[in-house]
């Protein structure tokens, strides 16, 4: 992800509230708002020194001055992730201020989004114009940035919101659910880009994210199978991870029974979670792809049992 240049680096979450002072509500959407954010997002990626205040208070007055918007909240989401990654070194306050507007701008986006509506265009100083689409690059800050940092904060043992209150109502992405599909490859994704499986099987990360999918699959059934072989594939993933442990001597005495254990139930949830998928009607190929992998999975689910079974003999 590529880094920008700015200072104040040691920016707080206070003054970043303080810059997103809400603009007065008799303000209508500026008719030029999609392009000056598009230049402001521009300037960050270009490598320009500009002030994280700036480009909070700025990607704010977009998602408040123009909430009907799909595209622009899709942008100001967008900005709200360059910025998060930019300050991955500030202090844990500031990061999940950045990320929750990152976030939310998200959920705007998806909620007021519309297949029929237009795409916006730009100018550029030569006189073209060109028409942008920011719905497929948020889904690309969603799942490199803003889901992998949420989870960083809440393995450091900052609890985060989307992973620990996990009562759902209703879909978080409105009608346009496919978005479902996209949190729940990037929570795996998220694991397995920081190498910790095995740490996100603890109770701390692991537990998060299982209650959040499980939500999720209810309250967005046309992506419930797509979440439902994700909750398989993350089980499969982390029983891997423990066995993978047990040859090498990282755990002895109790601690490996307990291990063995745990492995042996992530097991039982993974087989239980292909089988429920496999049994569900499905439509989009990506979940056709994902049917076809199911019996191999199985497979391995069983060799897996049967390593555990060795290593207790």
């Amino acid at each position: 992800m590529l880094k920008m240049m700015m200072v104040a680096l040691a920016l707080s979450a206070v003054q970043l509230a303080a810059s997103a002072e809400t603009p007065a509500p008799a303000q209508d959407c500026p008719e030029d708002a999609f392009q000056q954010l598009y230049a402001l997002r521009a300037g960050m990626m270009s490598g320009e020194a500009l002030k994280p205040s700036v480009i909070f208070a700025s990607a704010n007055a977009g998602v408040t001055l123009c909430p009907d918007n799909s595209a622009i909240q899709g942008l100001s989401s967008t900005i709200f992730a360059i910025l998060a990654d930019a300050l991955s070194g500030a202090d844990a306050e500031t990061r999940e201020t950045v990320l929750n507007a990152a976030y939310n701008a998200a959920l705007a986006n998806s909620r007021t989004f519309s297949m029929v509506a237009p795409s916006p265009k730009v100018r550029f100083s030569d006189g073209s114009e060109q028409s942008v689409y920011p719905y497929n690059e948020v889904n690309t800050y969603l799942e490199n940035v803003v889901f992998t940092q949420f989870l960083d904060l809440h393995l450091a043992g900052r609890p985060q919101d989307i992973l620990s209150d996990n009562a759902l109502d209703e879909c978080p992405y409105g009608e346009e659910q496919s978005r479902a599909r996209v949190e729940a490859d990037s929570w795996r994704k998220a694991i397995d880009a920081r190498g910790s499986r095995s740490q996100a099987e603890g109770a701390a990360g692991f537990a998060g994210i299982e209650a959040r999918l499980l939500a999720l699959a209810e309250a967005c059934p046309s992506e419930k199978p797509a979440v439902t072989f994700a909750l398989a594939e993350i089980n499969k993933d982390v029983a891997e991870a423990i066995i993978e442990q047990i040859p090498y001597g990282r755990l002895s005495g109790d601690e490996r029974s307990e291990a063995l254990a745990r492995a042996l139930a992530h097991i039982e949830s993974a087989r239980r979670h292909y089988t429920a998928f496999g049994h569900m009607k499905v439509t989009d190929s990506r979940d056709e792809l994902n049917a076809s992998y199911v019996l191999g999975r199985q497979r391995n689910l069983l060799s897996m049992k049967q390593r555990i079974e060795d290593f207790e003999n």
